[in-house]
C-alpha cells in the first residue's frame, strides 16, 4: 500500500470513531430508561435540615462493645456426667413407613402431562 491509501484509511477511522461518539452521546442523552409516569411522581429531596432531629442523634450515648469474657474466679463447675445421668431417656415409637407412587403421571414426575 502506498503512504496516501495509509493516510486516507487512518482518517477515515477517525472520522468514523468520532461520529460514533458524538451520536453515542446524543442518543444516551435523549433516551430515557425512567417511564414519564414514574419520571412525574419523582421528587427532589429538599434542601432542609431537621435541627431537632440531628441534636437528638448528636445527644444518643455511646455504648463501647465488651469482646472479652470474664469468669467468676473460684466458681464451682459441674461435671456433664452427673447432670446426664438425673435425665429421664425417651426412647422414639418405631414409624411403619412404606412408599407410595401415584397411578397416574403427575406434571411434576418427568415434565410428563397427562
Amino acid at each position: 500500500m502506498k503512504r496516501n491509501d495509509i493516510i486516507f484509511l487512518l482518517t477515515s477511522i477517525v472520522i468514523l470513531s468520532i461520529a460514533w461518539v458524538i451520536f453515542s452521546v446524543i442518543h444516551a442523552s435523549t433516551s430515557s430508561t425512567i417511564a414519564s409516569d414514574v419520571n412525574n411522581e419523582i421528587l427532589p429531596i429538599s434542601a432542609t435540615f431537621d435541627m431537632r432531629t440531628i441534636t437528638a442523634l448528636q445527644s444518643r450515648q455511646s455504648i463501647t462493645p465488651v469482646y472479652t469474657f470474664h469468669t467468676i474466679p473460684n466458681a464451682p463447675i459441674s461435671s456433664a456426667s452427673s447432670s446426664a445421668s438425673n435425665l429421664p431417656t425417651i426412647t422414639p415409637p418405631a414409624l411403619n413407613i412404606s412408599p407410595t407412587l401415584p397411578e397416574t403421571p403427575s406434571p411434576t414426575l418427568g415434565g410428563i402431562l397427562p
